[in-house]
């Protein structure tokens, strides 16, 4: 879907979900070229590859590893862990001890993760929908004796955004102009905008255009919901989430009511204020593994009880979406804990005299080209 056929006021979408496109069969990788057949490329390489093919999008990272170790059972046994194989090189069977324990542990880590981020999320969102309730701009530590409002809820939720179905977050997205409070719905938008990269094109389109069509209803000009609304379109300006679709519609509200233009510019002013005060002592890389700190599968495992204890205890609302939300924040640091601890074990483990030698053997150009094989390949899967 293009931003040019987006319908604004709430009416329902139609999305195409690609994350359940099931992963491309890159098995025919090895055979067409050659690159990954038994014996000709040390498992060492085919490790450091898998190594370095996680990024910040954690589903991107499940399908990668998945994809590549679909490229052929010798690379699906250097990557998963099958012990005892055999690797041919010429004429001479070699034994060889397959697999990265520091794959099998980070791979282990990403299905853990994922698959609390995907019950948490569940538990997080209304069956029926969003409460059709705003905060006013009041902390929820001062309404504690107030129902939940819906930002309340989407707040809690952003952090694991980036784990779930386009699907999935679409019909949540769609779900804000269901709203009868317009300022229930400037809040949550502003909520979405501020988790807006954990979020697909379709949806950051969708959020801005509804903010937009906030933006320029009737009414006064300081209006909670417009307010609300214009906040959000200065943080997907900032995040660089604003399309020219988005800036025509913009341009056609200011100029329908040039009142409006002062209003953008404080909140984006207001916005900018907040990133300064933030900005000291604010860090967004993980430290990796540190002495003393939990074992990564403890942690894991520490927010798997609490989660099952906040679904299944008597809480009140507020109190049981405060566990929620801190296991939500949690999960993508502990995600980037494990690319830390991998990226510290392959470091670590190819400075040792025999892995260099063997890497030092492998044409280099192998190396890339065999990258770039798959990521062309991984591309086209997506593009059909």
């Amino acid at each position: 879907m293009t931003d040019d056929v987006v319908q604004t006021g709430g009416l329902k979408r139609k999305h195409g979900d690609d994350a359940n496109v099931r992963p491309a069969k890159l098995h025919k990788l090895g055979k067409k070229s050659g690159f990954f057949d038994l014996g000709r490329v040390p498992p060492e390489l085919v490790e450091n590859i898998a190594a370095n093919l996680h990024s910040d999008d954690p589903r991107e990272t499940s399908r990668n590893q998945t994809n590549f170790s679909l490229a052929n059972k010798f690379v699906h046994n250097a990557v998963a862990g099958e012990r005892g194989i055999k690797r041919v090189d010429g004429h001479v069977k070699v034994d060889f001890d397959g697999g990265s324990p520091a794959l099998r542990r980070f791979n282990g880590h990403l299905k853990r993760l994922g698959s609390l981020a995907g019950k948490t999320y569940h538990d997080l969102i209304p069956p029926n929908g969003l409460p059709d309730e705003a905060s006013v701009g009041l902390p929820r530590d001062h309404r504690r004796d107030q129902p939940l409002a819906a930002n309340d809820i989407t707040d809690a939720a952003g952090p694991i955004l980036p784990y779930q179905k386009a699907d999935v977050k679409a019909k949540l997205v769609d779900s804000v102009m269901d709203l009868e409070s317009e300022e229930a719905a400037g809040e949550t938008l502003n909520s979405f905008a501020r988790f807006s990269s954990g979020l697909d094109k379709e949806q950051r389109s969708d959020i801005g255009h509804d903010a937009i069509a906030i933006l320029a209803s009737q009414g006064p000009l300081r209006y909670y919901g417009r307010i609300k609304a214009a906040e959000a379109l200065g943080r997907l300006e900032m995040h660089g989430h604003l399309t020219p679709n988005h800036r025509m519609e913009l341009d056609e509200a200011v100029t329908a009511r040039p009142e409006l233009a002062g209003l953008l510019e404080e909140q984006k002013e207001a916005l900018v204020a907040q990133v300064k005060r933030a900005s000291p002592g604010t860090s967004h890389t993980s430290s990796g593994p540190t002495p003393g700190k939990m074992h990564l599968s403890y942690q894991i495992g520490s927010l798997e009880v609490q989660r099952g204890i906040a679904a299944t205890a008597i809480f009140d609302d507020h109190d049981r979406l405060d566990v929620q939300q801190a296991i939500a924040k949690a999960i993508p640091e502990l995600y980037n804990q494990a690319r830390a601890e991998l990226d510290a074990f392959v470091r670590k483990d190819h400075g040792r005299p025999d892995v260099r030698e063997s890497l030092a053997e492998t044409n280099g150009e192998l190396c890339n080209h065999a990258r770039a094989a798959l990521q062309a390949s991984v591309r086209n899967d997506r593009g059909r």
